[in-house]
């Protein structure tokens, strides 16, 4: 463990795990908890210290202590959101990682890519009969009369650093293939390790879009591009002129 300081009062004092969880220890009693204590709670007028040194921030008023800045600016990529950077640095720190380990920087940077509040939906290991694809991305559409349905916007398939872009490749495309959308087309995105590739699903074929990017060094790019396949929507049923 290692001690923070003290609560304002001196009848609390802070200290911090190996795991980087704070927790609290009444002077008077020695009994600890990883509650704040009550009294000490933050509040959204509070002001922060940043000591640049031990790399925290601490509480004006109380003497709070923690690790993350409580008043982060507006995130202007995936990279940005904590969740991306806790799971992208574990995969870059260990190249070797499991594809479940690949898989959770994929689901939260798919997630800032394709936002609920957009109408999107992402869903892992949707299974599809004859595949399970890794991901799928579903765009939510209301009707006319207000009913909700979904529909398969992509499709994902991820592998870990060192696998088969073809073996990627075809796993992807029996994902195509169990697509429910009518119109039997569907975009697509493959990835290996670090980098991926969209596509788009149609006439039985699976079409390169673009070339392949990486998460990190292309974020702009990648962004670019998802914007421009939501702002360019494939038909998800047959088109009808009538």
């Amino acid at each position: 463990m290692s001690y923070l300081g003290n609560l304002v009062g001196d009848q609390w004092s802070q200290y911090s795990n190996h795991a980087g969880q704070i927790y609290y220890v009444e002077i008077a009693t020695g009994e600890s908890q990883y509650s704040i204590p009550t009294g000490w709670e933050d509040d959204l007028q509070d002001s922060w210290n940043h000591d640049v040194t031990c790399q925290h921030w601490m509480n004006t008023r109380t003497g709070r202590i923690i690790f993350q800045d409580p008043n982060p600016p507006p995130a202007r990529t995936y990279l940005d959101r904590r969740s991306v950077a806790a799971h992208m640095q574990t995969v870059e720190r260990n190249p070797a990682s499991s594809e479940a380990t690949y898989r959770r920087a994929t689901t939260a940077i798919l997630k800032c890519l394709f936002k609920e509040e957009e109408g999107y939906d992402v869903v892992q290991e949707d299974d599809r009969g004859t595949s399970v694809p890794d991901h799928v991305v579903f765009k939510v559409e209301c009707r006319a009369g207000g009913s909700l349905y979904t529909y398969d916007f992509m499709m994902v398939e991820v592998k870990k650093a060192g696998e088969s872009w073809d073996s990627a490749f075809e796993q992807c495309t029996r994902h195509c293939e169990n697509s429910h959308n009518e119109s039997g087309q569907v975009c697509a995105m493959v990835q290996v390790g670090m980098e991926i590739q969209f596509h788009q699903w149609g006439d039985t074929m699976l079409t390169p879009l673009t070339n392949t990017f990486h998460l990190r060094q292309d974020v702009q790019t990648i962004m670019e591009w998802a914007n421009y396949l939501k702002a360019h929507p494939l038909p998800f049923v047959k088109q009808s002129y009538q």
